[in-house]
């Protein structure tokens, strides 16, 4: 008999078994597939719908005698052996109701048991006779897999799971037994064979087992990276977008914004794909590099596993459905890929899909999109731990097209490229104002590079915290410098991604009970690798039944688990946030980095103003100019609690051509330069 542990172990899997039976049964469809594939075989003896009930019921139990025979367990029946087929026999009797653990104690200890077993002996020894001559459990698989696919891989699933906890009965698996459960766990068996199951290794190739921990960070790097820009770079972009809707290439396959997301994705495999096939590489999850593929989809279906997790969903040993969806929806995104042509004709053996589509529409994100692929490519390439001479010329030819055009966007630059460059601290020096922001920011990198150099020389480096706090009132430039701040631990190699998620009260909690936490964690999953933004953090404190209170602990838990991959920066008024943090301990010990950012001098907003008017393309006049640093420097010294600062000057800026635009509309002739002077008229204005 069970003990309640092994009891509730146990009727996981059975109850599973049940759960199936119970799918097929209720939707017609899948009954009407099962009825035809069990009239066409010689198993079946079916001749209405309710005759597939009693053949599959039979065939699960047949294909739970299997996992107990091919483990080496004898073949006579015993109470105290086969307590998970006795436990099948009887939910499968139940069907509809559930069997708690004291109702199944009652039953193995009272005074009709013996009857009872007697009943399930007679069961056992139909079924094992059927077991022994027949693969029931290679059947039954491939049954469901023409069945359904999504069935199929739940009921591989408990058929592991079963195998898992049989084995640990030492006593009756042997050697052999062992080997084989090892075969299951890690798709070594070829369950669409009718031979038996101790026999069916694949003999066509050699899988690789298991993922080393060096292999999962780097493939877990590009595959998130990957997905971050799929879904921020080519998903958000409004370009890209139009074109798709309006090409008449696509026209058979977009209907609307849903639709042109996934022909999007679609189309990206199909390059992933194709990246595969040239690389003379099988598309196949069970292969190492085919696992790239697999991480890739589970994160578009927003699962980010780590390492042991990761190889746990790779040897289908997962009942979460998503898991279990993504594993059976390769197979389908494969084939939808191939099937999908839009009449586009690669130009050679590195053209790709999406770049047709990329080039036409925005130059910067081609070359983002071929050096990812590049990326790709590469980790493929290396994944059966050699690189031949083919792998390694077609890599070095794709090398070559991405840089020749890095060069040329170098010679001729897109004119949507910040000033600041690509280098984090160069932008953040191109900021106006904001020394002691600056000087504080820098001091954090330097740090941290003297942290790493001793790490390399072998050398104790402190521990510490990458959190913080900023404060100060709103348009002093935090968001901006929390977005390069971000970058700036990507370039240290702190975050792999370095992508910054801002968000407020409102994206952390929920209206009801029970719901902070989840939406919560979802902005925080989104946050991972990355740097977590929470503006006017100190609103998350409210009255006795506030919800902000679950946010805080939820944020807190994750900032411990996540501690690697998530960097959280808190941001509001100074006073509101120092009574925030101290208002809790797990705050104030993990929040010891604040840096301030002070109100912008008048000065400074003068030079913004201009900068505002350069960017785009208006010139202020001298008379103006006079004017606006004068009435800045009244704005500055009258400035209220709640001062816009950098926002205050670009409603300003905003008022200013609008007042120019209304004061032009009654000229006749119009020049260039008329155009683009900013007059006293248009600056003397109300604010």
């Amino acid at each position: 008999m069970f003990t309640q542990e092994e009891f509730e172990s146990a009727y996981e899997i059975i109850s599973g078994f049940n759960n199936i039976r119970k799918q097929i049964n209720d939707d017609p469809k899948l009954l009407t597939k099962l009825y035809e594939i069990y009239k066409n075989s010689v198993f079946g003896n079916v001749k209405d719908y309710g005759d597939v009930d009693n053949s599959f019921t039979r065939d699960v139990r047949c294909s739970v005698l299997d996992c107990y025979i091919c483990l080496g367990y004898p073949h006579e029946y015993s109470r105290n052996t086969f307590e998970h087929f006795d436990l099948l026999t009887e939910v499968f009797y139940r069907n509809e109701n559930y069997l708690d653990y004291k109702e199944y104690e009652s039953i193995c200890t009272s005074p009709n048991s013996v009857q009872r077993s007697a009943v399930y002996e007679k069961i056992f020894n139909a079924c094992h006779k059927f077991a022994v001559k027949y693969s029931t459990l290679s059947r039954i698989y491939t049954y469901l897999l023409e069945t359904d696919e999504y069935i199929a891989e739940t009921y591989l699933v408990l058929i592991k799971k079963l195998a898992f906890q049989l084995s640990r009965n030492k006593r009756y698996v042997t050697t052999d037994g062992d080997e084989w459960r090892l075969k299951l766990w890690r798709n070594e068996l070829n369950l669409n064979s009718d031979d038996k199951p101790e026999y069916i290794m694949k003999s066509d190739e050699k899988l690789v087992i298991d993922i080393e921990s060096d292999f999962f960070d780097l493939i877990d790097e590009i595959t998130s990276e990957f997905n971050f820009f799929v879904r921020h770079e080519l998903l958000g972009s409004e370009s890209i977008s139009h074109y798709i809707m309006t090409n008449e290439d696509y026209n058979n396959f977009v209907k609307d914004i849903k639709r042109k997301n996934t022909l999007i994705k679609t189309l990206v495999l199909k390059d992933l794909f194709s990246v595969f096939s040239k690389l003379n590489h099988s598309i196949n999850i069970d292969t190492l590099e085919g696992k790239i593929l697999f991480l890739y989809q589970l994160k578009d279906a927003d699962i980010n596993p780590d390492f042991q997790s990761f190889n746990i969903y790779c040897y289908s040993f997962s009942l979460n459905p998503k898991i279990i969806e993504v594993r059976v929806g390769v197979n389908s995104l494969i084939k939808q890929a191939n099937e999908m042509t839009f009449g586009l004709k690669l130009l050679n053996s590195y053209d790709f899909y999406f770049r047709h589509v990329l080039d036409q529409v925005d130059k910067e994100l081609s070359k983002k999109y071929m050096v990812l692929l590049y990326r790709f490519a590469s980790v493929v390439a290396k994944a059966d731990g050699k690189i031949t001479e083919e792998e390694e010329e077609w890599l070095s030819q794709m090398l070559a097209l991405t840089e020749a055009d890095n060069e040329r966007d170098e010679e001729q630059p897109d004119s949507r490229i910040s000033q600041g460059g690509s280098n984090p601290i160069e932008e953040l020096e191109s900021l106006i104002g904001l020394e002691s922001v600056k000087k504080d920011v820098v001091s954090l990198a330097n740090f941290i590079k003297m942290k790493k150099m001793r790490e390399e020389k072998g050398l104790k480096a402190p521990n510490i915290s990458y959190h913080c706090v900023f404060s100060g009132n709103p348009g002093t430039g935090k968001t901006t410098v929390a977005r390069i701040l971000a970058n700036i631990f990507k370039e240290l190699g702190i975050l792999k991604i370095g992508h910054l998620v801002e968000t407020d009260r409102s994206g952390l909690v929920a209206e009801y009970v029970g719901q902070t936490a989840v939406k919560t964690n979802k902005i925080i999953d989104s946050a991972l690798d990355g740097v977590l933004f929470v503006d006017e953090a100190y609103t998350l404190v409210g009255g006795q039944n506030d919800y902000g209170k679950e946010a805080i602990a939820t944020l807190l838990k994750r900032m411990e688990d996540d501690r690697d991959r998530l960097v959280v920066i808190l941001a509001g008024y100074s006073k509101d946030m120092e009574d925030f943090i101290n208002s809790n301990p797990g705050l104030r010990s993990r929040f010891n980095r604040y840096i301030n950012f002070p109100d912008y001098t008048s000065s400074e907003l003068f030079d913004i103003f201009q900068l505002n008017a350069s960017k785009n393309e208006y010139v202020i006049s001298e008379e103006a100019n006079q004017y606006l640093k004068k009435r800045l420097d009244m704005v500055v010294q009258n400035k209220q609690k709640d001062f816009g600062n950098a926002r205050y000057i670009r409603n300003y800026f905003e008022l200013a051509i609008e007042h120019q635009a209304n004061r032009l509309a009654v000229e006749l002739n119009l020049t260039p330069e008329m155009l683009c002077e900013l007059a006293i008229d248009d600056i003397d204005i109300d604010t």
